[in-house]
C-alpha cells in the first residue's frame, strides 16, 4: 500500500455472521474463483486499525443508535505500525447505499489530528478531499473516541464485487495511538465468529449464494463502531 489520490465511491453492502468452520470453507471456495486482495501479503489476512472521531454532541453515535436514514462517520486508518502514511475517510450511509470519501495523509499529520492539533498547514496541501474532511472535523470539534483493530481476509472480482472476512475484533476507547503496536485492546466478538461483508457497486451476483451455501445469519446491519462505543451487543444496528 502507498499514497493514493483522493477517491469517492458509492456501494451497497451486506453483512453476515458466520462461524469459523464456514469461514474456512468459504475461503477455500473463493480462493479458486476470486482474486485475493492485492494488498494482502499474508495468507491469514492483513491488519486494520481504525480510529473513529465524533463531535462534542456525539452526533455520529446518536445517528447510529437512531438508525438515521443519513449518517456519517470519520476515521483514520492504518495497516501496519511502521507505515508512514494513513487514510483519512468519511464513511456515510444514505438509505441502502454507502458512500466513502478517502485520501491519504502523512504519518505526522495523522498524529497531529489525534492530538487535536489541526493547523492551517493541513489546508495548504493541494488536496480538496483532505481540505474538506479536515475542515469539517475542525469546525465541529471532532476528537478521537474509539480505536478498533481486526484482521481482514479479502477477495475481489471484476472491480464490482468484494468479499471480506473480519476476525479477532478488539477495541480501546481510552487511548488513540494509530501506530502503537503495544496498545492494550479488549476483545468484543467471540473469536470463533467472523463477520462476512459483501460489497458491490452495480449488481449483486446471483451465483454467489449457490456457490457458498453457508450456514450463516441473515443479512444484518452489523456495526463494529457502535458495539465498541456502547460496550453492548448493538451489532444489529446500522453502521
Amino acid at each position: 500500500m502507498g499514497y493514493q489520490f483522493s477517491t469517492e465511491r458509492k456501494r451497497q453492502e451486506l453483512k453476515y455472521y458466520i462461524d469459523w468452520k464456514d469461514y474456512l470453507y468459504a475461503k477455500s471456495i473463493l480462493s479458486k474463483t476470486m482474486q485475493q486482495d492485492q494488498y494482502q501479503k499474508d495468507e491469514e489476512g492483513y491488519f486494520v486499525r481504525s480510529i473513529y472521531f465524533d463531535d462534542i454532541y456525539n452526533t455520529s453515535l446518536n445517528e447510529n443508535l437512531g438508525s438515521e436514514y443519513y449518517r456519517t462517520k470519520y476515521r483514520l486508518r492504518t495497516y501496519s505500525f511502521d507505515q508512514q502514511w494513513a487514510k483519512i475517510e468519511k464513511k456515510s450511509k444514505k438509505g441502502e447505499y454507502l458512500y466513502k470519501k478517502s485520501t491519504t495523509i502523512s504519518r505526522s499529520m495523522a498524529n497531529k489530528m489525534l492530538n487535536n492539533s489541526f493547523s492551517s498547514s493541513f489546508l495548504k496541501k493541494r488536496n480538496p478531499t483532505m481540505n474538506s474532511l479536515c475542515f469539517n472535523l475542525c469546525k465541529k470539534y471532532y476528537h478521537p473516541v474509539v480505536t478498533i483493530d481486526y484482521i481482514r481476509d479479502a477477495f475481489v472480482k471484476d472491480n464490482n464485487l468484494r468479499i471480506s472476512f473480519d476476525k479477532n475484533l478488539r477495541y480501546n476507547d481510552t487511548k488513540f495511538e494509530l501506530y502503537n503496536e503495544d496498545l492494550d485492546t479488549i476483545s468484543f466478538l467471540n473469536n470463533k465468529v467472523v463477520i462476512m461483508e459483501i460489497k458491490y457497486d452495480k449488481f449483486y451476483p446471483a451465483w454467489l449464494p449457490n456457490l457458498l451455501k453457508l450456514n450463516c445469519s441473515p443479512a444484518l446491519p452489523i456495526s463494529k463502531y457502535l458495539n465498541a462505543r456502547t460496550k453492548n451487543n448493538y451489532f444489529l444496528n446500522y453502521i
